[in-house]
Order: C-alpha cells, then sequence, then structure tokens
C-alpha cells in the first residue's frame, strides 16, 4: 500500500511547486515590464477563466474516459503527461521572458501577450492535471481508510514542495530562476515516470454512457453532496482570509514584518508534522469527526487571535503551530468525504457516465473562488472599518472564527440527519 501511495502523490510536488510562483511571483516580475493596472487585469481574466473552466474540463475528462474501450490508466497518464507538459513549457516562458525582455529591450507589447497566452494555457494546464489527477485518486481509494491516506499522502507531498519553493519565491537572479525551472522539469518527469503503470479502476456501467448525464443541478440535487459542498466552502473562506492578510497582520498588529517568513515556515512544518496523527484519527473516528476536531482547534486558536498585540510574538507563533496541525484535517478529510460520495453516487447511477472529473472540476472551482471571496471581502471590509489594527484583528481572526463556526454547525446538523 505504501509503495503506491507515494507513487500517488509524487505528481503533488511539480503542481505545488508551481503554485506559489503563480500566484505571488508573475505580478512581481512582469510589474516591471506592463503598468500594475494591466498585469492585475490580466491575471483576473486568466484565473477567471481557469476557475469557470473547471468544470468543463471535468466534463471532457468523464466523457473521454467513459468512451475509453482501453484501461484507463492509458489514456490518463496520457491527459498527466499532455498537462504536465504544456504547463512546464507555459511556466517556463513566463518565468524567462523577463530576463529576455529585459535583456533585448523587447517592445512591452510582446510582454503583454506573453503574459496574456502563458498565463491562461498554465493556468487551464494546471487545472486539468489536478481534475485528472484527484479523479484518479478517488478511483483508487476503495474505502475510508484508504481515502484519508491517499489524500494526506498527497497533502504531505504538496507541503514539501511549497516549503521547498518558498525559498526561491523571490526568484529575481539567474540562479534562483534556473533552480526552480530545473525542480519543475525534474519533479515533472519522475512523477510521470512513476504514474506509468499505476492502475485506475473503472466503474462498471450498465448501459451506455449517454443513457444519463450528471451536471450542476444532479449535483445540487444530491443532499450529501450540497451539504459537502456548502460546508467545504464556509470553513475554506475561512481560511483564505488570514491567508490574505497575514502579511498585514505581522506587520500591523504584530509590528515584526521581518518575522513573516518565520511565521509561515512555522505553520507549514507543523502541518506535515500533523498528518500522521490524522491519518491514525481518521481511522479510528472517521473523517466528519475529525473535520469537526480540526475546524474546532483552529477556532480555538484563532480567537486567541483577537487578544495579540505587538509583545505577542511567542503567542503568534504558537497560533501558528496550533492551526497549522488542524490544516491536516482541515483539507484532507473533506477530500476523502467528497471521495466516498462520488463512489456512492455513482454506484447509485451505473446506467451515468463517470461522474468523478465533474464532481472534483465543480470542487477546484469553488476552491479558487474562495480565494477570491476572501480578498473581496477582507480588504474592503478592513479599509471600510478604517484599515486600523485593532480592526485588522477581528477581520484576520473573528471573521474566520465565525465562518468555521458555521461551517461547523451545518457539519453537526448534516452528522445528525445521517446527510453526510
Amino acid at each position: 500500500m505504501k509503495p503506491m501511495l507515494w507513487r500517488y502523490a509524487s505528481m503533488r510536488l511539480p503542481l505545488a511547486l508551481l503554485e506559489l510562483p503563480l500566484y505571488v511571483l508573475l505580478p512581481k516580475l512582469y510589474s516591471e515590464l506592463l503598468p500594475l493596472s494591466v498585469v492585475g487585469l490580466m491575471l483576473l481574466a486568466a484565473r477567471s477563466l481557469d476557475a469557470l473552466a473547471d468544470p468543463w474540463l471535468g466534463r471532457r475528462w468523464d466523457l473521454q474516459s467513459a468512451a475509453s474501450l482501453g484501461p484507463l490508466r492509458g489514456i490518463a497518464w496520457q491527459a498527466l503527461a499532455f498537462a504536465s507538459t504544456v504547463f512546464v513549457v507555459g511556466f517556463l516562458l513566463l518565468l524567462w521572458w523577463p530576463t529576455l525582455a529585459d535583456r533585448y529591450a523587447l517592445d512591452p507589447i510582446w510582454s503583454g501577450l506573453v503574459l496574456a497566452i502563458g498565463s491562461v494555457l498554465t493556468y487551464l494546464a494546471y487545472s486539468l492535471c489536478t481534475i485528472v489527477y484527484q479523479s484518479w485518486g478517488a478511483a483508487l481509494a476503495r474505502n475510508n481508510a484508504e481515502r484519508s491516506r491517499y489524500a494526506l499522502s498527497r497533502e504531505a507531498v504538496g507541503l514539501l514542495g511549497v516549503i521547498v519553493i518558498s525559498i526561491f519565491v523571490q526568484a529575481q537572479s539567474w540562479f534562483e530562476k534556473l533552480v526552480i525551472s530545473l525542480m519543475l522539469v525534474l519533479f515533472s518527469m519522475l512523477a510521470l515516470a512513476l504514474f506509468r503503470g499505476l492502475a485506475y479502476p473503472r466503474q462498471v456501467r450498465s448501459r451506455e454512457p449517454e443513457a444519463r448525464d450528471f451536471h450542476a443541478i444532479t449535483l445540487w440535487q444530491c443532499h450529501p453532496l450540497r451539504h459537502l459542498f456548502i460546508c467545504y466552502m464556509l470553513s475554506a473562506i475561512a481560511a483564505a482570509i488570514p491567508a490574505t492578510l497575514i502579511l498585514f497582520f505581522v506587520d500591523k498588529v504584530l509590528n515584526a514584518p521581518d518575522a513573516a517568513p518565520w511565521f509561515l515556515a512555522l505553520y507549514f512544518l507543523s502541518a506535515a508534522a500533523g498528518l500522521p496523527l490524522w491519518s491514525k484519527l481518521s481511522d479510528r473516528l472517521g473523517h466528519s469527526s475529525c473535520w469537526l476536531l480540526a475546524m474546532g482547534v483552529a477556532i480555538c486558536a484563532f480567537a486567541f487571535c483577537l487578544g495579540l498585540d505587538e509583545a505577542d510574538i511567542v503567542a503568534y507563533g504558537l497560533v501558528c503551530v496550533v492551526t497549522g496541525l488542524a490544516l491536516g484535517g482541515d483539507v484532507a478529510m473533506p477530500w476523502a468525504i467528497l471521495a466516498r460520495l462520488i463512489q456512492e453516487q455513482q454506484a447509485k447511477m451505473p446506467q451515468a457516465m463517470p461522474i468523478a472529473g465533474r464532481c472534483i472540476g465543480y470542487w477546484t472551482l469553488v476552491g479558487k473562488l474562495n480565494l477570491a471571496l476572501a480578498a473581496g471581502i477582507a480588504l474592503p471590509l478592513w479599509q471600510w472599518l478604517g484599515a486600523d489594527a485593532q480592526s485588522l484583528s477581528w477581520i484576520y481572526a473573528g471573521l474566520p472564527c465565525l465562518l468555521k463556526t458555521l461551517s461547523l454547525l451545518w457539519l453537526l446538523r448534516c452528522r445528525r440527519s445521517q446527510a453526510l
């Protein structure tokens, strides 16, 4: 089981290596070549297109896997190889173009075209790879214990990638760009090599796949999936708000801007250390109980943040440790529940085509909307409240506590009615 887990988890590493540079590095690199407003609008358009395309990409994958007459592992590997090639080439173009444009004094219009085309291709390829990859994991995991382990092993490798890439996230020098490029290429090739020949169990259908379709309305009409998506959205927005405001909080409330990288490192290392604990707890307590526990721990930790000020550097470090430990349960358990519900729903409608791609497409769409909503809610609200340290504390910690509590109560209600 363990070799299979780590073979599967390997693809999460190149995906994790892309995440911070795509969201943090690109605006910085291209703001030196183009007006900041132009860069912002282009990236907003690319990210919006990417988010809206997720359900369509999931549907295309379901159709392709339903139409395949041979083993699914072949077409799944080809899809991963195609997506990986596109996002590697697209990202390397985005990463190295500013160096070329600066050296040869190229017209800014070329930089705009590269940013527009490269970002769209990279985001879409990243999403396609994620959908196929997670659909593969949902097919591999056949029981609750396996779902926990696949989710947690994937998150462990993802955290490793985030920690490694955070060292080079500024990528201002030629050497740093070269290191990022080599890591992305080598780890993508390694993951594809490990995936070669990995099993991809096929759902047996009793009729033609066109007999019944599965779409957003069908998903909404499925009560367990609907409740899971509501709980996940509330919990994920609550997590995205502190992620949006952490640099402001460390600067304005703690007055320690130079300590921000250390707090982030402490958070991610604690999250990685906590993953084995969540694996054992999920076997003993179940996915929904572990998710409730993780949300309860996070609520208590963020409530503690409301009383912090400049003298509380160590106390905030402890908050980072506690919230980091809770992260594994808060991220892996919802996905494990989703994987179980996908298999249960597929078993109830064997005449339908596969549904994993679309369910995961909507899942990733919700995750991306959460990041947008967090910025759209937190930053304007802070400005409206006066943009001072006290109002920042209430938004950074108080608002997530409220949203996490709503998610926790909703999940408890669903457990009582046996909807989840």
